[in-house]
């Protein structure tokens, strides 16, 4: 079992528990503290606050209006309130609590970020400095990669500001203007961060080269520029050590994420749980109510994704299949007459061995308290990007095997592409990267970058097809509200494929604007 920290779990991904003191201090508090950046000692002490805001970003129930705001999840049957259930139905209000805290959260850590880059010269070792200033570098494109992927246009900030509260001037910059901060921004952390070995045990959880590497080839893959994704994944593919571990499972068992996930992700989000609580809080969303008790378990793995497994893999052998959606047995819920099936996703709850030595959920008795940690970049992401790339090639298709070996899925041939996919390779990947990265929070980023239309039509299919969404014995409200989202399954307004900007942050603005479609 990992350390169990009581306040911030940052301490035990770093192994200082000198500073356990320091980092249990409030955001405001660190923001504010005059005396501080003095010497290299307290720069790295906010350097490792800045990582623990990785954990608050990710606990502000991002699975809520990410997944389920794909066609890998639904929602519970029961209905428990807006907050939770209408960002599957695609009408996320600006008042929603989730929403807030995640712009909340990635702008205190931005402005932790801003704080160290201002006060970097004090470090007097250029090594250490170097290392300081990529980490930064890195973990501040981050957070404005998935805030502009998220909300579109969001306000770019790259000097200090008190407690994540941007200034009620600050307008929100054009999403043109922010990609190529973002790609400077990872340029020069791979360089800085260059110089630095790379160890793959004692840094697990910290940002290397090869995590900012893998990131700016996402970033270039989404705004849509294969020639230069190309040639950064193809250096991160070859040179980083990263590799595929034989045993998929291990990657998302709280017991092997030192001794095999490191092999594989470049950055994780690290939690610790240990019965206090400050753990993970996925498995209160997508675990198992009936064991768990929580009552907030609102991301079920949906009809659509059970039938891709089904349709494009043999589900007796993947790895994947059962990781991801199969090891639990499915729970009948309401009137016995409606047989609604309850499925939960076991990523992100973490998996364990059982006496037979298969992988398992793990149940976890305390809310919020999962010790899994959440794997953010992955060598089989950057495989399946390269893959993506190097398009309908032969080495296209041995990248895209590399993944599917590994999981024990049946090798594509260019026959089975045409059959399957009507010999479009693209969509074979983005298949492949839905199979693989199930509930690790990529399904929905990457419709987004296929477009609005392949968006609209990947999605449209999926509401008027999954069982939760047109079945009127089920909840006859929620097919009304399916229906105005879908105009009578016909179209979906592109608008809601982005969040709306959190309502708070628009009444203390005097200029920022909401995003069109939405009321404030």
């Amino acid at each position: 079992m990992k350390i169990t920290i009581k306040i911030l779990t940052v301490l035990a991904i770093l192994s200082l528990p000198a500073c356990k003191k320091y980092l249990e201090r409030n955001p405001h508090e660190f923001l504010s503290t005059g005396a501080f950046y003095k010497n290299e000692k307290d720069i790295e002490l906010a350097l490792y606050g800045s990582y623990a805001s990785l954990r608050e970003i990710k606990n502000s129930a991002e699975y809520v209006f990410n997944e389920n705001r794909s066609d890998n999840a639904t929602y519970q049957y029961r209905l428990y309130n807006d907050a939770w259930i209408y960002p599957s139905l695609m009408t996320v209000d600006p008042g929603n609590t989730h929403v807030d805290q995640y712009w909340r959260y990635s702008y205190v850590l931005i402005s932790r970020v801003n704080l160290i880059l201002k006060h970097i010269d004090v470090v007097a070792d250029e090594a250490v400095r170097k290392r300081f200033t990529g980490e930064a570098k890195f973990l501040r494109a981050w957070a404005y990669f998935n805030l502009v992927r998220y909300f579109g246009d969001v306000p770019l900030v790259t000097e200090p500001f008190e407690s994540g509260n941007l200034a009620k001037t600050k307008d929100r910059d054009p999403v043109a203007n922010i990609y190529p901060f973002l790609i400077a921004e990872l340029q020069d952390a791979m360089e800085l961060l260059g110089a630095t070995p790379v160890n793959l045990v004692n840094d697990y959880g910290r940002a290397n080269k090869w995590a900012a590497g893998a990131l700016l080839g996402k970033v270039l893959l989404t705004k849509g520029d294969k020639p230069a994704a190309l040639t950064v994944l193809r250096n991160v593919y070859d040179n980083s050590g990263y590799q595929l571990v034989s045993n998929y499972a291990e990657l998302f068992a709280e017991t092997t994420e030192t001794t095999q996930a490191q092999k594989e992700v470049f950055f994780a989000v690290r939690f610790s749980g240990g019965g206090m609580g400050t753990g993970s809080v996925l498995p209160t969303y997508a675990g198992i109510d009936i064991f768990h008790g929580f009552g907030r378990n609102v991301t079920l793995f949906s009809n659509s994704l059970l039938n891709a497994y089904v349709r494009t893999s043999d589900t007796a052998v993947d790895k994947r299949y059962k990781v991801t959606c199969n090891n639990i047995p499915a729970v009948t819920e309401g009137p016995a007459a409606l047989g609604i099936l309850k499925r939960y996703p076991a990523k992100g709850v973490g998996v364990a061995k059982d006496a037979s030595g298969n992988y398992k959920s793990v149940l976890i008795p305390v809310q919020n308290d999962s010790g899994t940690d959440f794997p953010e970049l992955r060598f089989a992401d950057v495989v399946l990007m390269l893959a993506e790339c190097e398009g309908n090639t032969t080495t296209g298709l041995t990248l895209l095997n590399r993944v599917r070996t590994r999981a024990g899925a049946p090798a594509y041939t260019a026959a089975s592409i045409t059959t399957l996919f009507n010999g479009d390779f693209q969509e074979a990947v983005l298949n492949e990267r839905r199979l693989e990265l199930a509930f690790e929070g990529d399904r929905l980023f990457d419709l987004k970058r296929m477009g609005d239309v392949y968006m609209e039509q990947k999605l449209l299919q999926f509401y008027t097809s999954e069982p939760t969404y047109t079945r009127t014995d089920y909840f006859p409200e929620i097919i009304l509200i399916t229906n105005q989202v879908t105009h009578n399954g016909t179209k979906i307004d592109a608008w809601r494929f982005l969040l709306p900007i959190p309502r708070n942050q628009i009444v203390r603005s005097d200029v920022m604007k909401q995003n069109p479609g939405y009321t404030n």
